[in-house]
């Protein structure tokens, strides 16, 4: 993440408008065609409304050190969903072209708790869209 608070955030944002300068991420996501195809499809409706929109990522974090940054919830923010399913997030409100009108979400069980102590191992979500 850009930041792994608002505050710290804020900060940045304050910083860049009193040297007058922009804050960007580099995303490249929303530029590369795949992508910009699926936008495009979703924005324009070209098959219909879209009617749901299925993502997950994950990433194996078991089996090697503790000490690994997105374990850790000061380094990394959180857990799974600012490491990761930020970018299934980022792809659905994209696809739609817009914010969703409401999210619901949970944790999911803890199978590794020396590992995930610090934050959670797993969360599913689910948003909506007008």
């Amino acid at each position: 993440p850009m930041a792994t608070t608002a505050e710290e955030a804020q900060r940045m944002v304050d910083a860049c408008n009193a040297n007058g300068v922009k804050l960007a991420i580099g995303y490249r996501l929303h530029f590369e065609p795949f992508n910009k195809r699926v936008m495009e499809l979703g924005q324009h409706e070209i098959f219909g409304k879209v009617q749901s929109i299925k993502a997950a990522d994950s990433s194996n974090m078991t089996g090697g050190s503790l000490d690994v940054w997105r374990l850790d919830k000061e380094r990394a923010g959180g857990g799974p969903l600012m490491d990761l399913g930020i970018y299934c997030v980022q792809g659905a409100v994209y696809t739609m072209g817009k914010p969703p009108v409401a999210v619901k979400a949970e944790f999911g069980e803890v199978t590794h708790p020396a590992y995930f102590r610090d934050v959670e191992q797993s969360v599913k979500w689910e948003m909506e869209f007008e």
